[in-house]
């Protein structure tokens, strides 16, 4: 569309109340604006959507004040057949809409309405009598006489070779303006949201706004005209068809209207735009009756009313949970995109989003909360079990799976008192640190690169690990909140086994969340030189390890990642990869769950040399992966592996936190 000088635009006086970075950004915070059709969102919000962006008509305007006039124009292509022009035949026709990208300024004009037509009595019947006449079917394309568009079909028949076009000009619009037409006829307000990249702006947006809400406005008039309107005779399917070109523009006038901006009935609305300087309050707007000021609330809001309900966490599934893609910062005015596990604060003012954490309750599965004797594990025949009390009324169960390779599983046995503080935990995590969503890297889905959205995992990571620090030594960070530390001392004083392992030591917590349940492989436990405990909050997670099964041998812990990881991933990181191959009986993995997970190295004890060739689908040559022990990890349990590189893969149940410490 053609566009305008660009001057130095001024700052308004106020800030806009409803705000976004970028409309891309929008329309993730609230999905039903990414359903605009021809930047008109209709249908699936409660009042219309305009989106002014880029380049605007010449004949559009805005001051700056209350009023805005806008120009909608599109083109159509109507086919009409024979009986178009023929009297006692059906002119309906469907007309194809389509936006007008014509770069030149529109000369408009106006048609009137045609007068009805003659009604005749022919074999007992009544039917209409139309005037236009045949046009000639040359092939060759016409442009009518434009002063017949507004001409009644009687002066049509005079003129020689001329036919009354106005009569098949559609008069209806596509569907986004006969959604506005209706709001009028309605008396429905729509809202207007302004990008920054609008020419047709009088001002500038504030730094880092990116598109913002002007409010409400009444639709007062509007006018539709056509112009350019040509016609081509031709045949379609051996039929002679006539096909009819032109272009239609609505004209809009918009009337700014307060309210809408909160549910709030005792708050008066402004009677001033956020862009204008406030002006003292109208009679009309603020009546008194002698009783005090009654308000004249707005019976709509701009946004859905989702975003006006204090935020909640919500249980979709047995233990699946689900949060709103968004919520918006009444503090400053920016909808933000959710992007945390919980708590979050505004990317503008630092503002928190109030969303309340979730009780553990609510996300383990009922079935598998009764207290029990012996945890769901099971191995394989080399591998060995001894069992034994532990610390704090726990099950110790130790897991021989090599000469110097242990799991030990520390388990609560699903009873109250253990599970006290993990409870507590559960909920302070959520409400006192930022787990952060790690977007994807599989392009095209959803938490892929380039995108907003976030993958399944949220991590946080407090202190630093050995293989990170130049020191002999560093000691554990004192500022961070109260509960990462209670967490670290609570796994130092469960953790300690009695197998004469290697004393604990966590200098480096890493934390990873995640709401919804699935399938992930290919992950690695490094702990050859020291041990690494982890310890499970929420749904259940199960911990499969996996050995290489050799032909003439034992089954052995694998030491190296499996064939799926690839060449180029960093030693430190703890890898997994999509779970499209899981045994058909787990369950299939989530849409988001072929991205990397988010977490870092576990430790640094990793050799530096490349992982040896594999040959098949198994391993190395002569070899095959086998399951050695899996492991299933209630609400509070711990996992403490030492004595070797362990590759596992995890199935989630639903929601849950765990931390992984290492030294």
């Amino acid at each position: 569309m053609p566009s305008r000088d660009d001057p130095l635009k001024p700052s308004p006086p106020g800030r806009p109340r409803i705000w976004a970075a970028t409309r891309e950004e929008l329309c993730q915070v609230i999905p039903e604006f990414a359903r605009a059709e021809n930047d008109i969102v209709f249908g699936s919000t409660e009042t219309p959507v305009i989106f002014i962006e880029g380049d605007s008509w010449e004949t559009e305007r805005w001051d700056g004040g209350k009023t805005i006039e806008l120009c909608m124009v599109r083109e159509f292509t109507r086919a009409l057949p024979e009986s178009a022009f023929d009297p006692g035949g059906d002119s309906r026709t469907h007309t194809p809409w389509m936006v007008t990208t014509v770069e030149m300024p529109i000369t408009m004009f106006s048609h009137m309405a045609d007068p009805l037509p003659e009604v005749v009595l022919e074999d007992g019947l009544y039917r209409f009598v139309s005037e236009s006449e045949t046009p000639e079917e040359d092939g060759s394309i016409n442009t009518p006489n434009l002063a017949l568009l507004g001409a009644s079909p009687a002066a049509a028949i005079g003129a020689p070779g001329a036919t009354d076009w106005s009569a098949h000009v559609p008069t209806d619009g596509p569907q986004e303006i006969e959604a506005l037409s209706l709001a009028k006829k309605a008396g429905m307000p729509v809202s207007i949201v302004l990008c920054g990249n609008a020419t047709l702006a009088p001002f500038s947006l504030p730094e880092g706004c990116g598109c913002a809400f002007l409010g409400f406005f009444s639709i007062v008039d509007m006018q539709d005209y056509t112009e350019k309107v040509t016609w081509e005779a031709t045949t379609q399917g051996g039929r002679p068809i006539t096909l009819l070109y032109g272009r239609k523009t609505w004209r809009f006038r918009f009337d700014w209207t307060p309210g809408g901006e909160d549910l709030e009935s005792a708050s008066d609305p402004s009677s001033t735009p956020w862009w204008m300087t406030p002006s003292p309050p109208h009679p009309l707007l603020h009546p008194t009756h002698g009783l005090g000021t009654v308000s004249m609330q707005h019976p709509f809001t701009l946004l859905p009313l989702r975003f006006y309900a204090p935020p909640e966490q919500i249980v979709c599934t047995d233990a699946d949970v689900k949060a709103w893609r968004g919520w918006h910062c009444t503090c400053c005015g920016k909808l933000n995109l959710q992007r945390n596990l919980c708590y979050q604060k505004c990317d503008s003012c630092s503002a928190p989003n109030g969303l309340p954490p979730i009780s553990v309750e609510y996300v383990r599965q009922v079935r598998g909360t009764d207290p029990i004797a012996f945890p769901w594990d099971r191995h394989d025949h080399s591998v060995s079990c001894d069992t034994m009390e532990g610390p704090e009324s726990l099950r110790q169960f130790t897991y021989t799976l090599g000469p110097k390779a242990f799991v030990h599983h520390m388990f609560t046995r699903n009873r109250p008192e253990p599970q006290e503080e993990p409870t507590r935990l559960f909920r302070d995590l959520q409400a006192d640190v930022e787990f952060v969503g790690e977007l994807g890297s599989s392009p095209g889905r959803a938490g892929s690169k380039g995108s907003n959205a976030t993958g399944p995992y949220f991590t946080c990571v407090f202190g630093t690990s050995s293989a990170l620090r130049s020191g002999a030594h560093a000691s554990w960070p004192s500022e961070v909140p109260s509960s990462v530390s209670r967490a670290r001392e609570l796994m130092l004083r469960r953790g300690q086994v009695r197998s004469g392992s290697p004393p604990l030591e966590i200098n480096c917590l890493i934390m990873t969340a995640w709401r919804a349940s699935g399938n992930k492989k290919g992950c690695k436990f490094a702990a050859e030189s020291s041990p690494v405990v982890l310890l499970c909050l929420g749904a259940d997670v199960e911990l499969t390890f996996w050995g290489q099964q050799e032909t003439t041998g034992p089954a052995v812990v694998a030491s190296s990642p499996p064939d799926d990881i690839a060449e180029a991933a960093d030693e430190d990181d703890v890898i997994i990869v999509d779970d499209s191959r899981m045994e058909v009986e787990e369950e299939l993995p989530d849409e988001a769950d072929s991205a990397p997970a988010p977490a870092r190295s576990v430790s640094a004890a990793t050799n530096g040399s490349a992982p040896p060739k594999k040959k098949g689908k198994g391993g190395t040559a002569g070899s095959k992966k086998m399951e050695l022990l899996m492991v299933t990890l209630v609400h509070g349990d711990m996992l403490v592996v030492h004595g070797a590189a362990f590759e596992y893969s995890m199935k989630r149940t639903g929601m849950s936190i765990v931390l992984v410490g290492q030294k």
